[in-house]
């Protein structure tokens, strides 16, 4: 039986690359799209036609403005859903090759298997990856709301329509998992400390205790509204992308346990890449 090598730290990095492009882009687009000093829309000498005329007012540029951090948040929830997408198919694939290696699973069924997997969305692949390979996150029911709203966001520029909706209430439903940090009085007041904050010191004249809280974090969309998301839905998303992402991981590993299969794990020797 041939030996087989499967760099893991390859394969975790995916997500993690898609969680820093989306952070990071999400930052510089927001950031520059909220700054009043920035009204530079043109290209410049960068491109040789230009769609909009110069010197449009401030109210126009500004409406610009809004739109953009918009399109921002957008591109930076198709960018972790579609690096999620990747990540999946690779470990689906180690799986399948591991199997094959093993005798578990037949190179006919791999090679059915395969093109499938590769043509579901994130609930599906997930679901697919449970019941195979006993692999599994406690997060995957938030992935089906969050491929629902990538959809609706590339194929109808996020307004929601019928194909998007639950047929239970026909809305869509968004939801992820997220940590809130607040202050508890010994009155029993909550004081949230969640973004946006105002500026100022929180005074606490009968003290206060600061505490994490985990729920699940909900955005309901009806047919014809357009999904909005702010900044900090985004990078709880984030959060939610790379807690599964390590799950899988974790399983992936415990799967290769199980099969007894010989594994050389190399160390990717390079920084962090946003590539």
């Amino acid at each position: 039986m041939a030996p087989l090598s499967i760099n893991f730290d390859y394969i975790a990095d995916i997500p993690m690359r898609g969680v820093r492009r989306a952070s990071v882009f999400l930052g510089l687009g927001v950031n520059a799209a909220r700054n009043p000093q920035f009204k530079d829309y043109q290209l410049q000498n960068l491109a040789l036609f230009r769609i909009m005329p110069d010197a449009l007012p401030d109210e126009t540029i500004a409406h610009f403005k809004e739109n953009f951090e918009e399109w921002v948040i957008s591109c930076a929830l198709r960018e972790l859903t579609e690096t999620l997408d990747v990540f999946l198919d690779s470990v689906h694939r180690a799986c399948l090759l591991m199997a094959t290696n093993q005798g578990t699973v037949t190179p006919e069924e791999a090679n059915k298997w395969g093109p499938v997997f590769e043509r579901g969305g994130l609930d599906s692949k997930l679901s697919l990856l449970r019941r195979r390979f006993s692999i599994e996150t406690s997060r995957e029911a938030y992935f089906k709301g969050i491929k629902q709203a990538r959809h609706c966001i590339a194929h109808r520029r996020g307004i929601v329509g019928m194909e998007d909706v639950d047929e239970s209430d026909n809305k869509l439903h968004l939801q992820w998992w997220r940590v809130e940090l607040l202050i508890k009085t010994p009155i029993g007041k909550e004081i949230s400390l969640m973004p946006p904050l105002e500026e100022g010191a929180i005074v606490l004249e009968e003290g206060g205790e600061v505490q994490a809280r985990f729920s699940t974090n909900e955005r309901v969309f009806a047919i014809g509204q357009k999904i909005s998301l702010n900044p900090n839905d985004l990078t709880e998303v984030c959060l939610l992308v790379k807690l599964a992402s390590a799950d899988i991981v974790k399983g992936l590993i415990e799967y290769t346990k199980s099969l007894r299969v010989e594994i050389q794990q190399k160390d990717t020797e390079q920084a962090p890449s946003n590539r």
